[in-house]
């Protein structure tokens, strides 16, 4: 069972678009500001990448115990969740772009989207701070500028919360902004 913003992703149908969405529902004039457009979720899943593709090369040239940490089991599980996190992230970014050439974005999925890509982005960053071990916190790495910038997101103006509003309202069609 899907959130309706989410059926619409996946459904390919919407009435309306973004436009009749807001003329119809005044208590999200509000937060407009916050979905202008996606450039949120697609800055964080390009941050969740370099991060990603950090860990993957960091990973293959670190030798220890005489092989690259590439090939012990955590190193790969930790790879391949990430690898799997922004595949998915990328298909709603993917089924996003084109609701809205068609002009049927919803604020919701547009939130959706946002809100996924930053906590997914986030979380891969994490990861592969981890996986570099002492020199994912040096500068020598794209990582710490990514999760400061990431963690900048999540909390300037509640940003990670009101998306999770704006999702809830599409669920229950209950406005808990006020």
């Amino acid at each position: 069972m899907f959130t309706p913003a989410a059926e619409e992703l996946f459904a390919g149908e919407e009435e309306g678009g973004v436009e009749a969405e807001a003329a119809a529902a005044s208590e999200e004039d509000a937060i407009a500001r916050v979905l202008n457009d996606d450039d949120e979720a697609e800055g964080a899943l390009g941050a969740a990448m370099d991060c990603y593709d950090t860990a993957l090369r960091y990973s293959k040239e670190r030798i220890q115990f005489g092989k690259p940490i590439a090939g012990f089991q955590l190193q790969q599980k930790k790879l391949a969740e990430m690898i799997t996190e922004i595949t998915k992230a990328q298909l709603l970014t993917y089924r996003l772009g084109q609701l809205k050439n068609e002009g049927k974005a919803t604020t919701g999925q547009i939130s959706m989207a946002k809100r996924n890509n930053v906590e997914i982005a986030l979380k891969i960053a994490r990861e592969a701070r981890q996986m570099l071990g002492g020199m994912g916190i040096t500068g020598d790495f794209s990582i710490m500028r990514h999760m400061m910038n990431l963690e900048s997101v999540v909390t300037y103006e509640g940003t990670h919360d009101i998306h999770l509003l704006i999702t809830g309202l599409d669920i229950t069609g209950e406005n808990a902004f006020v």
